[in-house]
């Protein structure tokens, strides 16, 4: 008997809940954005009794039990994105029933016995697309698919902006189509590949309900929402489990040199026009980077938001220098945000 078969044998013998936390904890607790882990190409299938359900920020977990090509039973974690970028799109907790036989489609972790989710085939025959940009791959009458080829930008819910006119000044979230753009750092040497030890930081940020500070919090698919507060403006941004605010100074600027080291920094920001500003950051100590690399105290983020004309777009760029790391500025974020007529409410597994 091989040792892939023994433990497999040993595992089989072994009481469900032991298997379940064995399989479980060190999956979740590493799991915060840890693409880099799931493999590329052609997506794989797995199908199987749904165990539970986790509907929790940052990411939804599903558990699952199917058995391997040896006949084994294997516990799989299924992870989809958070819990307010399902709901936008009509995915809700219900949908997800435990003891029924469900199909999934998606990205093979790596080192672990988890998927990235892009389809799931219910029990009833009807299809979710988890992940937004997926089309649908077992039928089109699927709940979730916003179709990403389209002309007209879908987005809800639809928004007077004009009468409204409040600018810059309301709850902005990406489209149902995430029209967000990663862009390739130019680093000076290769940096070193995110491991445990910064997926471990992520989950004690998570656990502790602690800001993400920047940039990554600029690259979550949650809503956000900008305040006048005359001498500053405020941004309300999401983090893993709660909501956290940063500061535009605009008249009671300080020299950025002498401000303290924190997540998010210090940010001065102008108007360069009626409908365009721009944020300069400095000061920003995170204990991880830029893209999940090394970010030194040094790093500076200057981000543009530009208003469209009708109020109803934000376009935003977010560029970072760091000349210690990278050979030049890069742009590292560029999205579309549409304007939201809600307040903004966060989901979160934080106390009050």
């Amino acid at each position: 008997m091989t040792l892939k078969v023994a433990v497999r044998f040993i595992l089989s013998q072994m009481k469900p809940i032991a298997i379940l936390w064995m399989v479980t904890v060190p999956v979740v607790a590493s799991a915060h954005h840890s693409f880099n882990f799931y493999a590329l190409g052609e997506l794989t299938e797995i199908e199987g009794e749904l165990l539970s359900v986790s509907w929790k920020n940052p990411h939804i977990y599903l558990t699952v039990k199917s058995r391997d090509e040896d006949g084994f039973d294997v516990l799989y974690n299924l992870a989809t994105g958070s819990v307010y970028a399902l709901t936008r799109r009509g995915i809700e907790r219900d949908l997800f029933q435990p003891g029924e036989r469900i199909k999934a489609a998606g990205r093979m972790h790596t080192r672990a016995p988890e998927m990235w989710v892009h389809n799931l085939l219910l029990a009833d025959g009807r299809e979710v697309i988890v992940n937004r940009t997926s089309d649908p791959r077992w039928n089109f009458d699927a709940i979730g698919w916003t179709d990403s080829t389209a002309v007209v930008d879908i987005s809800d819910p639809v928004v007077d902006t004009v009468a409204e006119d409040e600018g810059i000044f309301r709850v902005w979230s990406e489209p149902l189509t995430r029209g967000i753009t990663f862009h390739t750092l130019p680093y000076w040497e290769e940096p070193p590949t995110r491991g445990l030890g910064w997926l471990a930081t992520q989950n004690e940020y998570n656990a502790r309900c602690e800001a993400m500070g920047m940039p990554e919090t600029m690259g979550t698919p949650h809503p956000l929402e900008l305040i006048d507060h005359g001498s500053t403006i405020g941004m309300f941004v999401n983090g893993a489990n709660s909501l956290y605010e940063r500061i535009f100074h605009i008249t009671d600027q300080e020299d950025p040199a002498e401000q303290p080291l924190s997540p998010f920094g210090y940010s001065v920001g102008n108007w360069e026009d009626d409908n365009t500003l721009v944020v300069e950051t400095t000061r920003v100590h995170m204990d991880f980077d830029i893209s999940f690399a090394p970010q030194t105290d040094d790093v500076k983020f200057v981000e543009i938001f530009t208003l469209s004309e009708d109020q109803s777009r934000l376009g935003y760029v977010l560029t970072v220098t760091d000349p210690e790391i990278l050979r030049q500025p890069t742009d590292i974020i560029d999205k579309n945000y549409v304007a939201l007529g809600e307040s903004l409410v966060v989901p979160t597994d934080c106390p009050d």
